[in-house]
């Protein structure tokens, strides 16, 4: 009876060292992790700037394009002329290493009707690389 004692003591103390090591050290290990709440000024200036339909402010938070690429962002913004954006709302994102991804939804009026819609922007570098 009293080996089985024994063993039980073994494990419930072996459980709650654990439990307060991992406790103690998750920090450190979820630096990076989805729903961190760090989100990125250039992100969001990104955002502000697509709502807004502003070129120029959009390619100050992009990755550099060719000339084509900014003549397509131009037209694309001035035929947007009849989404009115309402609200934008951050998510949550992940970093790893010099790569994030910041998630958005922004709430539009399209017409007569009101939609949400989801943005997922990835980052590297602290530049915009990728809108999804």
């Amino acid at each position: 009876m009293r080996a089985i004692r024994d063993v039980l003591t073994i494990v419930v103390a072996g459980a709650l060292v654990g439990y307060v090591l991992a406790a103690v050290t998750a920090p450190l290990w979820n630096a990076g992790v989805s729903g961190s709440g760090s989100e990125s000024p250039q992100a969001r200036a990104y955002m502000l700037a697509s709502l807004k339909q502003d070129p120029e402010a959009l390619s100050g938070v992009s990755a550099s394009r060719d000339v084509a690429q900014r003549a397509v962002r131009v037209q694309s913004a001035m035929q947007q002329a009849q989404v009115d954006p309402l609200s934008l709302t951050f998510l949550g994102g992940a970093t790893e290493g010099k790569l994030q991804v910041d998630v958005y939804a922004v709430e539009m009026r399209v017409g007569a009707d009101t939609v949400f819609w989801p943005f997922a922007l990835t980052l590297m570098n602290g530049k915009v690389v990728l809108v999804e």
